[in-house]
């Protein structure tokens, strides 16, 4: 039982007990008072970051709803459509055109299977600690045709790697060289205007990559059975092969071999002739960095808030 000291006055002792007895229920008072506040708070940062999701999450699907309309556009104009009907002609006669037998198709594997060694090999290793890809699988699935247009185009381009885009026209009379030369160009300012990582031009009847601005390994090889049938490019392609007219796929972000693992999402659609018959499809690459501008930007959030909204978006 609490005591006073002897010697305190009765006055001294009444201030103490008003002061005990002001000071609990003030305190308590204080801390309801402070809870109530801070749950306010709580919410309303709450309402805040859910409403910043949903701007972004629109953002994304305008971003998305573009890259579609975007894409249906370029397969319904006329370079594209004459591009797909001659890439695919002259295809046909390419080896015959250039006079490539077997043996000189052994000797271009040869210099490929080098160029695949040390130029694709020692950019993706830079990319990756040290470690380098393996390499002899996919040069195996590639078929004469694939390795003299990746000769043409990769290994005898005089360009660096990464860029490969800058050569217009490979050496030779072919006719596939001359379309190349016209509609180049073209389908490079086109990717350079609107942000692509790459532009693919595939056939309908062997899922061949007739054309593609960049020129990775992915360049001439087919997507039915090709070593990269498997990846986010293969499966574009057989979304837009069965897709009605005037659809469009999105293919979702996953790491890409011929792009040295980056992440890549891809949108394609068909290309028909004026006859309504099917030619292929044409796909984009996108990269991943338009999407995590739209999901870093942190207007309106503070320094915690990423995670939340992510998690609100998904």
């Amino acid at each position: 039982m609490f005591r006073f000291p002897a010697r305190m006055t009765l006055g001294s002792r009444l201030l103490l007990v008003l002061l005990a007895t002001g000071i609990i229920p003030l305190s308590l008072l204080a801390l309801i008072t402070l809870s109530i506040a801070s749950d306010a708070l709580s919410k309303q940062a709450f309402n805040k970051l859910t409403a910043v999701a949903e701007i972004k999450h629109a953002t994304i699907e305008r971003y998305l709803d573009g890259l579609t309309d975007l894409t249906l556009s370029f397969a319904d104009s006329l370079e594209v459509v004459e591009a797909l009907e001659g890439f695919g002609s002259a295809a046909e006669r390419y080896l015959q055109e250039s006079s490539l037998d077997a043996p000189r198709i052994q000797g271009m594997r040869d210099r490929l299977k080098k160029d695949y060694s040390e130029s694709f090999a020692s950019a993706y290793a830079q990319r990756h600690d040290g470690r380098r890809p393996e390499l002899d699988g996919a040069l195996a699935e590639l078929d004469a045709l694939a390795i003299a247009l990746q000769s043409a185009y990769i290994l005898d381009n005089p360009y660096p790697t990464g860029e490969k885009d800058k050569l217009d026209r490979a050496d030779g009379a072919a006719a596939y060289h001359r379309l190349h030369e016209r509609f180049h160009p073209v389908f490079r300012r086109y990717l350079e205007r609107f942000g692509f990582y790459d532009i693919f031009l595939v056939e309908e009847r062997t899922g061949r990559v007739l054309y593609s601005v960049f020129k990775e390994v992915d360049f001439a090889t087919s997507l039915r059975d090709g070593p990269y049938a498997d990846t986010g490019l293969g499966q574009a392609f057989r979304q837009a092969d069965k897709a009605a007219p005037g659809q469009a796929a999105i293919i979702d972000f996953a790491s890409y071999f011929p792009s040295y693992e980056a992440p890549a999402g891809f949108v394609s659609a068909p290309v028909l002739n004026a006859q309504g018959q099917r030619l292929g499809a044409v796909v984009f690459q996108f990269p991943i960095g338009e999407l995590n501008a739209i999901m870093t930007e942190r207007q309106g959030l503070g320094r915690a808030a990423k995670p939340i909204w992510w998690a609100a978006i998904i």
